[in-house]
């Protein structure tokens, strides 16, 4: 037998394995506030040493909506994560009835069930839904240094059809796709949301101009505002310029967006461009800038990615870097103490109808699945299972497989799968699951 085949029959024993032990249901059930039978969920995860992974599915929130799918991922500890899981829904309902003119619903959830707008849900709840986000931001922060991303979606029937209205409200790298109509190619497949990453152009705008609120409209420069960027053709990311680096311990990095008024280089004279070179001090010492002296402790926080010295190839993608010495490889997250000021807890929304003649499967997963997949690939990984457990411990096996020999680093992976309407077996799939029936496949 070759080389080849044995490398075959130990990657599948080991995935037979992974199958067998490895991803665990968590939780599972159905959402009996959508309707009998209408909707149901497993979560599954595969943990790392880590275990910073947090996951939670419950019912209505009373006249707001039917149900609450939850995910973290924590990272710098597990507190943030579970944290959100206690605290977040609380925090979503006292937002809402705290907030001028809602208080009227505090006894008429009845009412408030119906106050909807086009989106299937109150126009205000957005609103209450950030200020969670931001308040328990504010507070994971006062008692711990651990920070998480976090997908929220909640669920509710809209109108007399039995359509189900979806709302996705998350900040972070953490992903929820739906596949319509339980349709796994181009046409069916919907991101609910998108990566809030340093390298998103649209996120890299978003932190020029909260820097710029902050210190001024000429404060804070990209390389692209001073004619300087690059093309990728040397290894680095597009858009970054050769040279202007800043020491971080033993390691490079290309500075993409900082203060024009910040020199990274002890010994630089007032005026520099701060996009030279920018070879300075390490994590542990203070930067010059903006008339403060070298000692005063004020360090820039600003957005690059770390480099090979000798090469120039890039070692990692765009992050950013904190006043703290920290650096983040998430541009929006709960919690996080030592983040830039950029690195906000302010969610973005998405909003969506699944109509009851059609459903859809929603997969909610951490970015140990996204890390190694994109979402047509993930979700082309439980294509035609029926049921939603399965699907949630397979799509936690190919990640995991992925990761292993893909040159993935270990990380925890969680995934929850939510099937909303009635299933319609697939070509090719396992087989039909009847209403709101689920079973644990151990």
């Amino acid at each position: 037998r070759g080389h080849a085949a044995d490398v075959a029959l130990r990657r599948r024993a080991i995935t037979e394995t992974m199958s067998a032990s490895g991803a665990s249901i968590i939780e599972q059930g159905d959402l009996e506030a959508l309707g009998e039978g209408v909707a149901r969920f497993a979560a599954a995860q595969w943990h790392c040493k880590k275990n910073e992974d947090r996951v939670h599915v419950s019912g209505p929130i009373p006249g707001l909506c039917d149900a609450v799918v939850q995910l973290y991922d924590s990272h710098g500890g597990k507190l943030a994560g579970q944290y959100c899981v206690g605290n977040m829904v609380p925090a979503i309902e006292e937002a809402f009835f705290s907030s001028p003119g809602n208080a009227k619903f505090s006894n008429d959830r009845e009412a408030l069930y119906n106050a909807t707008n086009d989106t299937g849900f109150h126009p205000k709840l957005d609103i209450a839904i950030t200020a969670a986000f931001e308040k328990i931001d504010v507070e994971v922060k006062r008692i711990d240094q651990s920070g998480t991303t976090a997908v929220v979606v909640l669920l509710k029937k809209h109108g007399p059809n039995g359509d189900v209205a979806v709302k996705c409200a998350w900040c972070g790298d953490s992903r929820a796709v739906m596949a319509k109509n339980f349709e796994y190619g181009a046409g069916g497949l919907v991101d609910l949301s998108s990566d809030h990453k340093p390298e998103v152009p649209s996120e890299q705008a978003r932190i020029e101009r909260h820097y710029k609120d902050i210190h001024g409209d000429n404060s804070f420069k990209s390389r692209e505002a001073v004619g300087r960027r690059g093309d990728g053709n040397d290894g680095s990311p597009k858009g970054a310029s050769p040279g202007g680096t800043q020491r971080r311990g033993n390691l490079d990095v290309e500075v993409t967006i900082g203060h024009k008024d910040h020199h990274f280089d002890e010994d630089a004279g007032e005026g520099e461009d701060t996009f030279g070179e920018m070879k300075g001090p390490s994590r542990s010492k203070s930067v010059k800038g903006n008339g403060q002296d070298a000692n005063s402790g004020s360090r820039i926080s600003y957005v690059g990615f770390y480099k090979d010295t000798k090469t120039g190839q890039a070692l990692s993608k765009e992050r950013v870097f904190s006043s703290s010495g920290e650096s983040h490889g998430v541009s929006r997250s709960i919690g996080d103490r030592g983040a830039a000021r950029a690195c906000v807890a302010t969610p973005d929304f998405k909003n969506t109808i699944l109509s009851a003649s059609g459903g859809g499967r929603i997969v909610i997963a951490s970015d140990g699945v996204w890390d190694c997949y994109s979402s047509q690939k993930a979700m082309a990984t439980i294509k035609g299972v029926s049921k939603v457990d399965t699907a949630a411990k397979k799509m936690c096996v190919a990640a995991r497989e992925k990761r292993e020999y893909g040159g993935f680093s270990m990380d925890d992976i969680s995934v929850i799968v939510v099937d909303v309407g009635k299933w319609k077996p697939s070509s090719g799939g396992e087989g039909k699951q009847p209403g709101g029936c689920s079973c644990v496949v151990q």
